[in-house]
Formats: C-alpha cells, structure tokens, sequence
C-alpha cells in the first residue's frame, strides 16, 4: 500500500468505526441478547399487559434511534436510546417483582 491509500484507509476505518451502521451490525446482536433474554423472562414469568406494551415499545424505540441517527438528528436518536434503555430496566424489574 502507498501511504495516501494508507491514510485513506485509516480515515475509513476511524469513520466506520462511528457509524450507527457498524453498531447494527457488530455491537447490536451482542446488545440484543440480553434485550432478548429480558423479554424472554418477561414473557415467561409475566405476562401482562403492560410487559408487553413495553417490549413493543421498546422495540419501536430502537427503530426511532436508527431514524435518527440516519437523520442527523442526534437528540432524536440520544431520548429514544434513554427512553428504550430504561423500559429494558421497566421489564426486568417487572419479571423479578412478578410471582
């Protein structure tokens, strides 16, 4: 490699490194094990209404973030990542608390 393809190369890789696109693809099956794990438990160990309005929720959240992310709209996608994390916390609390 010549060193301004090296150079472009590290730019690219700095770049890739922040976009949503490479948190999908290499963060999010590793994020999306333990959302899957906490659904499960609340699909299990509670079934209600409200359980399930939050994993739908929560899921449409993630969508919103993607959006905005894409978008450019950084508060966008920073509320719908606070809002999904805490329903996350909302499930888990509810399969614990549930007898």
């Amino acid at each position: 490699m010549t060193e301004m393809e090296m150079h472009d190369y590290i730019r690219w890789e700095t770049r890739r490194l922040r976009s949503i696109s490479n948190q999908i693809v290499e963060y999010f099956p590793q994020v999306m094990i333990w959302h899957t794990m906490i659904v499960s438990m609340v699909a299990i160990r509670a079934p209600t209404d409200f359980a399930v309005s939050c994993c739908l929720f929560s899921l449409m959240m993630r969508i919103v973030m993607v959006f905005g992310y894409y978008c450019n709209k950084k508060s966008v996608w920073m509320a719908a990542s606070s809002i999904e994390i805490f329903l996350n916390f909302c499930l888990l609390f509810i399969a614990m608390g549930y007898s």
